[in-house]
């Protein structure tokens, strides 16, 4: 259909049901942008990380000090 949709959230369960790529800001720019499952399965950016821990029944092992 050739349709584009711009999601924006800070709920990446959602994001991950909706989106074949996810772009994640901090601090106003664009710090990590992947393809889905890609981005699920291997964060790169410590942000991305906290964001994917904060998703309900995720595990979290340690918290990531962000400065």
């Amino acid at each position: 259909m050739g349709l584009t949709l711009v999601l924006i959230s800070h709920d990446l369960s959602v994001v991950r049901h909706m989106c074949d790529r996810v772009a994640v800001m901090y601090e106003g720019k664009i710090v990590e942008l992947e393809a889905n499952e890609t981005l699920y399965s291997s964060p790169g950016h410590p942000y991305t990380k906290e964001l994917l821990a904060a998703v309900p029944g995720a595990r979290r092992d340690r918290r990531t000090i962000l400065r």
